[in-house]
Parts: structure tokens; sequence; C-alpha cells
């Protein structure tokens, strides 16, 4: 008898279910790294990016769950040039899983010193926890996820104000895989921008502007740019640089 589900899996420890310490995000991202497990390997060598397409976290996040494991015990991690080696492992004491009511609470705050966290009474956090905002934040940055998977997300409002029309399709698919609906309003703001003040992107009729594709993937709204007097036509009119379509001179 087979269960006829089709897709990736990744076989992980029981013992990680017990481990309270871990938080949903910790979950996820160990999750992925058994993911790229071959065989009865225990080393992997993914990079962060790689990770993210599997569990849905920015690199920063991933940072910061990868942290949370090797200081539990869970991986441990061989800095490299390339993608780090990411070492598969059991803690050297793993706790006994606990039954608890509804009412009960289940976590342990962290006790926070000058010196950072105690990581002998690490918990997952909780409301007077420092370190909860930034939880609060990656969750709401989930259900902002959520909402815009639910919607047609705002790629084509970006796509209708970047003015070089070519490789729409690497385009989305960039914007989709990298989530960033989140950061729509600051992308589509640095585009109407530049579309304005951007010299490189003015210079002999919009010749230097990038492709889209090539915006998004090297998220180019975080530099600087030389910025020039906005061009005024005859008839007062602020001018924008052309728009250029597939099949035309770029």
């Amino acid at each position: 008898m087979t269960l006829g589900l089709s897709g990736k899996y990744a076989f992980v420890p029981v013992e990680v279910f017990s481990d309270r310490a871990l938080n949903l995000i910790d979950l996820r991202v160990l999750g992925a790294l058994y993911s790229f497990r071959t065989g009865h390997a225990n080393k992997v060598w993914p990079g962060r990016n790689a990770i993210g397409e599997r569990c849905g976290y920015t690199p920063t996040t991933i940072s910061r769950a990868v942290t949370n494991l090797v200081a539990r015990g869970w991986i441990e991690v061989k800095q490299a040039r390339g993608p780090n080696t990411y070492i598969l492992k059991l803690p050297e004491t793993v706790p006994e899983p606990e039954t608890v009511s509804d009412s009960e609470t289940v976590s342990k705050a962290k006790t926070v010193t000058k010196s950072g966290i105690n990581s002998a009474q690490i918990g997952r956090p909780t409301v007077s926890d420092p370190a909860t905002p930034d939880l609060i934040n990656e969750l709401n940055n989930e259900l902002t996820l959520m909402h815009a998977g639910c919607s047609q997300g705002r790629f084509d409002e970006f796509w209708s104000e970047y003015p070089v029309k070519k490789n729409k399709k690497r385009s989305r698919c960039i914007w989709e895989s990298r989530k960033f609906d989140i950061k729509a309003d600051l992308i589509i703001s640095d585009v109407k921008n530049r579309k304005l003040k951007d010299a490189d992107w003015l210079k002999d009729g919009g010749k230097y502007i990038p492709h889209a594709s090539t915006y998004l993937n090297g998220e180019r709204w975080e530099d600087e740019f030389t910025r020039q007097q906005e061009r005024i036509s005859s008839n007062g009119l602020i001018q924008s640089p052309p728009t250029f379509q597939d099949g035309e001179c770029y």
C-alpha cells in the first residue's frame, strides 16, 4: 500500500520534537538542512539561498536559526569560502518530552545577562523576552507572505512601473522566490525615484537602465545613485525615460 504522495521528503530524528527550546523557525530550518541529505550522510553543503527556497526564510533569519541550532547541539558548522558545511548530529542530551494541559505554560523565559543569553536556560520566547520583537517581526512577515500567496501579489505593479520591459518571466521568478511583496512599496518607490533622478538611468535615453531581473537579483534599490536634475520638457512636464519592449535595442 502506498500513500500516493509526491515531492521531496526530509527525515529528521524524532528527538528533535522533544527539544522545546527550538521554535518553529529553528525546526523548519533544521528540516530544510536534512532535506539535502543523500543516503546516510551526515554532511550537507547548501547555500543560504538554497535553504531559504525550501523553508521560506531570508538569509538573516536562517543565520539566527543556525546559531540557535549550533548552541543546542543539533548541527555543527564548518566555515568555507563557498557554501558552509553543515554537520547534522544529535545533542549529547535531549530532554524527555513533556505532557502538559492546554492551560499550562510550556515555555520558560530566557535569562538575559550583560554577556548575552544564558545557554543553560534557553527556552521559547515569552512576552517579556528581549528576543520577542525579532520573532514578532518574523511572524508578521509570515502573515504578509500568506496574504500575498492568496492574492496576485504586487509583481505586476512593479512591472508596469519598470521602464525596461524585458525578461519578464525571469523577473517574476526572482520576485516570487525572494518574496519581494514584503518590500514592494520600497522597490516601486525606488524605481519611480530613479526614473526621475538617477543620472545613469536618464543618460542616453535610458540606455544604461538594467533589466528588471538584474535590478531585482542585485537588490539595486539598496544602491546609492548619482542624482541628476529633473529634465523638464518645453511644456513644463517632467520627462521620464522611454519604455523598452522585447525585441528593441537595449
